[in-house]
């Protein structure tokens, strides 16, 4: 009676006692994750959540050299095994006398007796057919396995999103923008096993990706993303897409768009169509006075403009309507502008006074 092993793959029982070990060619030098985060996968949420630093998961910082790497473990699946061409397949035979000899085959390449544990360079799905001789001529029944090589690490987009502002070509942006970072991995053969980041090079620690996040800057700040699958490829890499508020794509990396923060508020005029008469420096209008508010902003441009009128407290959109007083006494037009990134300009008052009163006339009468 003999038996084989083939060491690596745990997860697969044939007939004769199957065995597995893993022999890589490096030491494993990935992050050291706990088995809670096998299963983390990117969610893009829609609220609003804000990751604070100091309460967000955090790992270690041994992270492999390099922007892409190939790993070198196995993962056991469900029903597949997963490797990566960097993982030995060692065959060991027993027998109750002596084996001789072990043979083996990959696909439907040619059979060659195994002297030496092996590895499988293209990735894909792969069968492997194998079966030992003892002494004495007994030749043991082949078994055959299936294996998947995946060499290829995970594909991870970042999607920016803050409210620029397109104004004549160029791209504007408020100094106290807060933009919102979505990181997206994917991986279609072993699965995602991990997903990291920080932010800028001064961070030195790795937190887990659960949700987007957002970060207050003047312009989009470089994220550092580190995404290992199941078998220990990893990769630095990702590809970006960056939108405004309304969904519109405005690049697809931060190199390519130059943006101007603008801190200038817009300037609000109030106008009458007629001059004013002036009793001293008191400003006179009649009931038929028209009154319009303009607002100008030579950078993002003009959002809205907002106005109340003598002792209301509150202020109302302005829509572009002529404004008239037909009450006789002092009046006032307070008016603001905020522009598309949010500047808000001073207010900017005009008092006067409206005359509706007809005069009256006395007959006076005078002496010789």
């Amino acid at each position: 009676m003999k038996r084989i092993s083939l060491f690596l793959i745990s997860a697969m029982i044939f007939t004769g006692l199957v065995m597995f070990q893993t022999k890589a060619n490096a030491d494993d030098d990935v992050t050291d994750v706990t088995d809670a985060t096998d299963d983390v996968t990117a969610v893009d949420y829609t609220t609003n959540t804000v990751i604070d630093a100091t309460d967000a998961a955090t790992v270690g910082t041994n992270i492999p050299e390099g922007d892409v790497g190939v790993g070198n473990r196995a993962f056991h699946g469900d029903t597949r095994t997963f490797i990566t061409s960097n993982v030995k397949i060692e065959l060991a035979e027993t027998d109750n006398i002596e084996t001789d000899r072990t043979f083996y085959k990959i696909n439907d390449g040619e059979e060659q007796e195994y002297t030496e544990p092996f590895s499988i360079e293209e990735e894909g799905m792969h069968t492997v057919t194998y079966y030992s001789v003892d002494k004495m001529g007994n030749r043991e029944s082949s078994i055959i396995f299936t294996i998947i090589v995946d060499n290829s690490p995970p594909d991870v987009i970042l999607n920016i999103v803050a409210p620029f502002v397109i104004n004549e070509g160029m791209i504007f942006a408020s100094e106290f923008f807060n933009y919102q970072y979505t990181l997206r991995a994917t991986d279609n053969s072993s699965g995602l096993r991990s997903l990291l980041y920080s932010i800028g090079d001064e961070d030195p620690i790795k937190k887990h990706y659960l949700q987007p996040f957002y970060v207050n800057s003047s312009v989009p700040v470089k994220i550092n993303v580190f995404a290992e699958d199941k078998v220990g490829n990893f990769t630095k890499q990702y590809a970006t897409n960056i939108y405004d508020e309304d969904g519109t794509l405005i690049a697809t990396s931060a190199d390519d768009i130059v943006i101007t923060v603008d801190s200038t508020p817009p300037e609000v005029t109030i106008s009458v169509d007629q001059e004013f008469f002036m009793k001293d420096d008191l400003r006179v209008a009649s009931k038929d006075y028209k009154f319009t508010i303009g607002a100008t902003d030579e950078q993002a441009g003009v959002r809205s403009i907002y106005y109340r009128l003598n002792d209301n407290q509150k202020f109302v959109l302005y829509t572009g309507e002529e404004i008239s007083f037909s009450e006789n006494g002092m009046h006032r037009i307070e008016a603001v502008a905020v522009d598309r990134v949010g500047n808000t300009s001073a207010g900017t008052t005009l008092e006067f006074y409206v005359d509706t009163m007809a005069p009256t006339t006395k007959t006076k009468w005078g002496s010789n």
